[in-house]
């Protein structure tokens, strides 16, 4: 059994002087291990600025209340609050993308908003990025960059 052992992937490092306040991550991911070796198939995405992170939880659908999201400056537990949004079917890859622009935290997953909120100004310098799956996953791509810009980091895996 898998459950409670991650595998992760880092990037940490400066990004250009992108910051917390105002910036667009994009990746494509998938938990790769089957349900009998991790039941609930959870993948945490951190963006780490200087100071704190961000933290985007995804799950298979009856796993959510196990989850827990943290906006820079609070978090959000499963238990107590609705992340079932951030339910999915690992069986297909998940297109997850989170932006900070005009003091609005925006968090879309296929396409479609699950999550917004209104932060902190924050002019803390991006330091890294972190992708946990518990057990095994795969990373199709990474996008980071400023909003409207081209990205400081677009890698693409096979």
């Amino acid at each position: 059994m898998f459950n409670n052992v991650n595998t992760s992937f880092f990037n940490v490092r400066s990004f250009h002087g992108l910051n917390a306040g105002n910036f667009h991550f994009q990746t494509t991911l998938k938990n790769t291990s089957s349900v009998n070796i991790s039941l609930c198939r959870q993948a945490y995405v951190f963006i780490l600025f200087d100071g704190g992170a961000f933290t985007i939880p995804l799950a298979d659908r009856g796993c959510i209340s196990s989850l827990y999201l943290t906006t820079g400056q609070r978090v959000i537990d499963g238990k107590e609050n609705d992340l079932s949004k951030f339910g999915c079917d690992f069986s297909e890859d998940q297109r997850l993308e989170c932006r900070v622009q005009s003091k609005v935290l925006t968090i879309v997953l296929n396409g479609k908003p699950i999550f917004k909120e209104v932060v902190a100004e924050n002019s803390a310098e991006l330091v890294g990025i972190k992708i946990s799956f518990e057990g095994t996953g795969e990373i199709k791509n990474v996008k980071l960059g400023a909003p409207g810009k081209s990205p400081v980091l677009n890698d693409e895996f096979d």
